[in-house]
């Protein structure tokens, strides 16, 4: 990737993830100070008033700001564009699309299958079909 695209999607990320703070702000679900750190849990945020943290919205707003984040870090570190789990290089159509995607497509599908897998009842049989 040259520096032109690397500064591109900086910018890009830049933008969402000020959008992703206002929009937090605004709702008042969530008080943010400083850096937001990547590894930090949900429950670690301090949310105003007594009430339990909304689902959904703030949550995926939350989760989609650190995704936006961790994204930023690997532009500084030089590691942005590379796959977290293989070690390739990530699309840029893939990059064009998610930006703040740390896996290319072939790990990703494979980490929703592993999933898949891991929420399937353990007394049910798996079936395979035939490619074909």
């Amino acid at each position: 990737m040259n520096s032109s695209e690397l500064e591109r999607f900086r910018r890009y990320l830049e933008v969402h993830r000020e959008v992703a703070l206002r929009s937090l702000h605004r709702l008042g679900e969530v008080v943010l100070t400083g850096d937001l750190e990547c590894s930090q849990d949900m429950a670690d945020l301090p949310a105003t008033g007594t009430q339990e943290p909304s689902p959904q919205p703030s949550d995926e707003r939350l989760r989609l700001l650190r995704l936006i984040e961790a994204a930023l870090t690997r532009i500084q570190e030089g590691s942005y564009g590379i796959c977290a789990a293989c070690g390739r290089e990530i699309q840029a159509r893939r990059l064009d699309a998610l930006p703040w995607t740390q896996y290319c497509l072939r790990c990703q599908q494979f980490r929703e299958r592993r999933a898949e897998m891991e929420d399937w009842p353990a007394d049910q049989p798996v079936r395979v079909r035939k490619a074909g």
